[in-house]
C-alpha cells in the first residue's frame, strides 16, 4: 500500500496579512508556518501562497472561515471566500473550516510561550493558521477521511 506524502496547507487570511500552516507529510499535525503580506493586491499573495504550496508539495489548502460567535456570516467572511476563489484555476482541492476563536487560542498560547506578540500580530496570525490546520486534521482523521 503507497501512503499519500502530500501534505495540506490552512490559511488564517486578513486584509493585511495571510497566516500559513502546512502539515507534516503524514498529515498529523502542523509541522511549518509562513506568514505572507496581503498587500490589497490578492494576486500577489496568491502568487507567493501558490509557491509555497508547490515548493512543499501542497495538494489541498484549507480556509479558516471567521464566523462571528452566533454563527452569522461577516464581511470578513465574505471576504475569504472571494480570496478562494484565485484558486480555483490552481489544481488545489478547497476546504473550509470554522475558525471562531484561534486568534485568541494564540495569544493565549503565545502569553504562555512568554513570546511578545503586540508588536508581530504576524505571529498571531500564524499560529491561527497552526490551529485550523490542526483542528482539521483531527476532526477529518477521525472520519478516514484525509
Amino acid at each position: 500500500m503507497e501512503t499519500d506524502l502530500r501534505r495540506i496547507m490552512a490559511l488564517d487570511v486578513g486584509t493585511k496579512r495571510i497566516g500559513v500552516a502546512i502539515s507534516d507529510p503524514f498529515k498529523l499535525f502542523a509541522s511549518q508556518k509562513f506568514l505572507v503580506i496581503n498587500d490589497n493586491k490578492s494576486q500577489n499573495a496568491v502568487n507567493e501562497i501558490i509557491k509555497i504550496a508547490k515548493n512543499n508539495n501542497v495538494y489541498k489548502i484549507v480556509f479558516g472561515i471567521p464566523y462571528h460567535m452566533n454563527g452569522d456570516e461577516g464581511e470578513m467572511v465574505k471576504f475569504v471566500k472571494e480570496f478562494s476563489k484565485y484558486f480555483i484555476e490552481y489544481d488545489y482541492k478547497i476546504d473550509f473550516m470554522d475558525e471562531r476563536l484561534t486568534s485568541s487560542q494564540a495569544e493565549d498560547l503565545l502569553k504562555q510561550k512568554k513570546i511578545k506578540y503586540t508588536k508581530n500580530k504576524g505571529l498571531v496570525d500564524q499560529t491561527s493558521a497552526c490551529f485550523i490546520l490542526e483542528s482539521y486534521l483531527n476532526q477529518f482523521e477521525k472520519k478516514g477521511i484525509i
